[in-house]
């Protein structure tokens, strides 16, 4: 377990945060570039001492600005992997592996078996005797992992540790580590700005904007169905719309919303504590949006919105589609299949569906951001 807060000033920038990763779980530090995801880390390492603050790993505390106590990083017990990885270009995989366990524990030969069990758990067997500037992207991050976890730490942190890896061998490296990270009892505090990454890793998630956590929870909750406007925005919910709610459906649970020039409605789920007359915001995701080119019959979905194709730019795995609906823009992720079957070129006209359940009714940012 380690668990703490900290405030630092660094120029205009503040950091004041909290967080907690219990034992066996994956916690994510969830946010834009610049939040200070990468700082909390190093605050926990002891590569930052704050202003102020308190940090306990493993049941002790390492920093604790009231009491005046401080331990250096190298005696902190914290397995700590940088963006970069770290590793010496000098030293083979073994060589890498093996520097991560003190040398006043095990003698070599039990060192050795260590490191021999870690480098076969995360599959690097057969390559021992590589050095890093042979091997592959993936390699390399497994190997640094394999460092981090050698030394037993009590508490392991990751840095964006797929950034510097292509997508396909991300997905492929992420599932792989997933595996190895849900096998071990130490906690894990996992930095990064990926929604994708965050969901497919982290046990919970702390949303940190701006030097501050605004958001601690299930990642499902939080990233998927987000329930604030600024979590939204920093999820990647691509379609955030203003409108005015015009009526409420209680039996049906929904409400109709429409924008200010009232050309365009829309059918959401009803907000508790929603009347008509109040302005809300609505959010829709691009892939829960989908496209036809003639107006569709026959189907649930209660949003039916024509709307003139203003462009089609491509975001893998497909295209993102934007619509001007009436005054307000749509957009939709569709597949290149979709692009060409329904001929979606600007200019051409197209209907958006978008059925009520897709749609998320937003809490505004008490700080107004």
């Amino acid at each position: 377990m380690t668990n703490g807060w900290a405030r630092h000033r660094v120029g205009e920038f503040e950091l004041d945060t909290s967080w907690d990763a219990p034992a066996g779980s994956v916690t994510v530090l969830f946010g834009r570039s610049g939040a200070g995801k990468s700082m909390t880390l190093r605050t926990i390492a002891g590569l930052v001492r704050p202003d102020e603050g308190r940090v306990e790993v493993g049941g002790r505390v390492v920093y604790d600005s009231e009491r005046g106590e401080w331990v250096p990083p190298h005696r902190r017990r914290v397995g700590y992997l940088p963006q970069d990885y770290g590793l010496f270009p000098h030293l083979s995989i073994i060589g890498n592996v093996e520097y991560g366990i003190p040398r006043r524990g095990p003698d070599r030969e039990a060192r050795l078996s260590r490191v021999r069990e870690i480098v076969e758990t995360l599959g690097l067997q057969g390559l021992e005797d590589r050095r890093p500037n042979s091997l592959s992207g993936g390699q390399r991050q497994r190997t640094a992992l394999a460092r981090a976890l050698a030394s037993a730490p009590d508490v392991l942190l990751l840095d964006e540790p797929f950034a510097a890896l292509d997508e396909d061998l991300r997905r492929t490296v992420r599932r792989e580590i997933r595996l190895v990270l849900r096998s071990s009892t130490v906690p894990v505090l996992l930095v990064t700005h990926d929604a994708e990454e965050a969901l497919a890793l982290a046990d919970r998630v702390h949303i940190i904007d701006d030097g501050h956590v605004i958001a601690s929870g299930d990642p499902f909750d939080l990233i998927v169905q987000p329930a604030q406007e600024r979590i939204a925005r920093l999820s990647g919910v691509e379609n955030l719309f203003r409108l005015h709610v015009v009526s409420i459906q209680p039996v049906e649970g929904t409400m109709v919303c429409t924008d200010q020039t009232a050309t365009v409605q829309l059918s959401v789920p009803a907000a508790t504590d929603a009347r008509p007359g109040d302005e809300v915001t609505v959010g829709i995701r691009a892939v829960d949006v989908i496209l036809a080119r003639d107006e569709p019959a026959g189907l649930s979905a209660r949003n039916l919105l024509e709307g003139s194709v203003h462009s089609v730019e491509p975001r893998a795995p497909g295209f993102d589609v934007s619509l001007d609906c009436g005054g307000i823009r749509i957009v939709a992720h569709v597949t290149r299949v979709a692009v060409d079957a329904l001929s979606l070129r600007p200019g051409a006209t197209a209907w958006a569906v978008l059925k009520a359940s897709s749609c998320y009714v937003l809490e505004a940012d008490p700080n107004g951001n």
